[in-house]
């Protein structure tokens, strides 16, 4: 999963990914990364964190939920 609250570079960042052959999931808020992460069957490898999210809980208040 990538999380990351500033649009371009999520997608940038996702596509950069997906040509490594990776499968990723954007995430944008602490939210949204959040309930993926406890509503999704399949397990998360990885998680690539940004720190800043703008408003709300930051990339490590989010990592330790």
């Amino acid at each position: 999963m990538l999380v990351e609250d500033q649009l371009l570079i999520g997608i940038q960042q996702k596509i950069e990914l997906e040509k490594c052959g990776y499968q990723v999931v954007h995430a944008a808020t602490s939210t949204e990364a959040i309930q993926y992460a406890f509503n999704t069957d399949s397990a998360l490898d990885l998680i690539l964190m940004d720190i800043d999210l703008g408003t709300g809980p930051n990339g490590i208040e989010t990592a330790q939920t």
